[in-house]
């Protein structure tokens, strides 16, 4: 059981008295972090509008790797791009990127993926529940000149226990 120690001295009697950090009078609700997948390559194919005459179109057979992420305000065509609040150092030359969310914008928070085929970007809101995010990266591996994103997470208020008010 986790709690903190409060002593009540009088003049005649001491008394201890143990408030567990669990009691929703005495501490806030805890939060988690929990895993927001993130598609770290897609398969796409070029689709031009108008091809000259005589040309042929190859596909290349490659994937597109994720290359970069970015944290909107709204929606990212509004471009409020948010600065992560923190940069972490972490063992094995992985870093950690972490922004606390608080949406101005009715459109709640989006992310927004850029690919390596340059062209395709996918964004997705974060849910409404979301109050951080934070993103896992390896700072030694750098594909086209980008430190490699390995995944990313959301800090959400965990449910309280059954029978236990909000």
């Amino acid at each position: 059981m986790t709690g903190f120690l409060v002593r009540l001295q009088s003049l005649q009697r001491r008394w201890t008295l143990l408030l567990p950090l669990a009691c929703p009078w005495v501490a806030a609700a805890a939060t988690i972090w929990q895993d927001w997948p993130l598609p770290l390559s897609v398969e796409a194919r070029p689709a031009p509008v108008s091809l000259p005459e005589g040309w042929q179109v190859r596909a290349q057979a490659e994937p597109c790797r994720l290359q970069s992420l970015t944290v909107f305000d709204g929606l990212p065509q509004e471009q409020a791009a948010l600065v992560p609040e923190t940069d972490q150092t972490l063992p094995g030359g992985r870093g950690l990127l972490s922004w606390t969310l608080t949406p101005a914008s009715a459109a709640g928070t989006w992310v927004a993926l850029a690919y390596s085929c340059k062209t395709l970007v996918l964004s997705r809101p974060l849910p409404a529940s979301a109050t951080g995010f934070r993103v896992r990266y390896d700072r030694r591996v750098r594909p086209d000149g980008l430190p490699r994103i390995l995944g990313a997470e959301i800090r959400v208020e965990a449910e309280p226990a059954a029978g236990v008010p909000r």
